[in-house]
């Protein structure tokens, strides 16, 4: 049994694993968090059962996993759940992080919109490193900091930027390479939000409210789970709704002053379904065909933006409380903290215009 201690902050998880796969994702997507002089705070084991079956246990869930290619990416999902909601020194999004000139700039968008073909173009237009998945910001400091994850990108993005197939590893198509491969010295120190950035589809669907819609990507379909979450308080409605990289995708509505979903972890892993990623938004795919648009918004509405974003279904739940008060309080400490930053929309199209229209926003 293999064990690899990786440290987020202030918090540090210990994966126990017999399966190969997982163990290289540990050695070559965390490299940077590997820390064995911490004791472990919680442990995430997955493993065979010896029967031609696999374990995924981690003290919210204890399940069965039949397929062993299906496990790699849900070691990574399980891993960063546990990132966002167990690090208290920093909040965690679903973003790319970089700087330039000593202020940073974090990109937002749905799996496909770009935020890794971005993140390496303006590596090598001279910005640096914070992150490709992961924006780490600090409660108390208020600064971004690096979150230095491996990057994952399709060999076809590679082959348009010009570059080579990088050595260190695969999940699943993408390629795993260290920041530092493509630009030697390119990690950034922490450092002021200047701009947050949310790539759009230009025929964007009607924005959900926080809260309202809930969509869950999971690592099996089960029919009878709609049925069921209909009778958790605060779900008006349940149904499955198409793949997201051929994972099935749930869709859950509900009460935002009723609906507790940090349970569903539990609920759904009760029923063997371990959940892959959450959004609480919906969006068309990305078409790179056209010219891009950047349009400045409203404080506010970048921040509940922003908040759509969180890492930690726990972690939000707890931030807010159970009443729109909590929610309200959330927002107005965001726009206190950030209150020195802009935010964006920016539609997606070709990648030269969309570079120039990020570098914009530090202008």
């Amino acid at each position: 049994m293999d064990r690899h201690r990786l440290r987020f902050f202030d918090f540090t998880v210990e994966v126990r694993t017999d399966v190969r796969e997982v163990d290289e994702v540990c050695k070559n997507l965390f490299a940077q968090f590997l820390h064995t002089e911490s004791r472990p705070d919680s442990v995430l084991e997955l493993r065979s059962d010896g029967a031609g079956r696999f374990l995924v246990c981690d003290g919210t869930l204890d399940v069965i996993v039949e397929h062993r290619e299906w496990l790699p990416d849900i070691a990574v999902a399980r891993l960063l759940e546990t990132a966002g909601n167990e690090a208290r020194s920093h909040d965690l999004f679903h973003a790319a992080a970089l700087s330039r000139r000593g202020v940073g700039v974090a990109i937002f968008g749905e799996s496909g919109y770009g935020k890794s073909t971005l993140t390496l173009s303006l590596l090598r237009r001279d910005w640096r490193f914070l992150s490709d998945e992961v924006a780490a910001l600090e409660i108390d400091g208020g600064l971004l900091v690096p979150f230095p994850k491996g990057i994952e990108i399709r060999p076809a993005a590679l082959t348009m930027l010009g570059l080579p197939l990088p050595q260190t590893g695969r999940r699943g198509s993408k390629s795993i390479f260290d920041a530092e491969e493509l630009v030697p010295g390119c990690l950034s120190r922490p450092c002021p939000p200047a701009a947050f950035v949310f790539l759009e589809a230009p025929e964007k669907a009607a924005p959900n409210k926080i809260g309202n819609l809930l969509r869950l990507t999971v690592h099996r379909r089960l029919e009878a789970i709609c049925s069921e979450l209909l009778k958790l308080e605060g779900v008006t409605s349940a149904a499955w709704n198409g793949e997201d990289h051929g994972w099935p995708v749930l869709e859950i509505h509900g009460d935002p002053l009723r609906f507790q979903a940090w349970r569903l972890d539990g609920v759904l892993g009760r029923r063997g379904m371990v959940i892959m990623s959450s959004s609480s938004t919906s969006r068309p795919p990305a078409s790179f065909d056209q010219q891009p648009r950047l349009t400045q918004m409203r404080h506010e509405e970048g921040v509940l933006m922003l908040l759509r974003s969180f890492r930690g279904r726990r972690a939000l739940a707890q931030r807010t409380g159970s009443s729109g008060e909590g929610l309200a309080e959330l927002v107005a400490s965001y726009m206190k903290r950030l209150r020195q930053a802009r935010f964006f929309r920016l539609q997606v199209g070709h990648l030269q215009g969309m570079l120039e229209l990020v570098e914009e926003t530090l202008a």
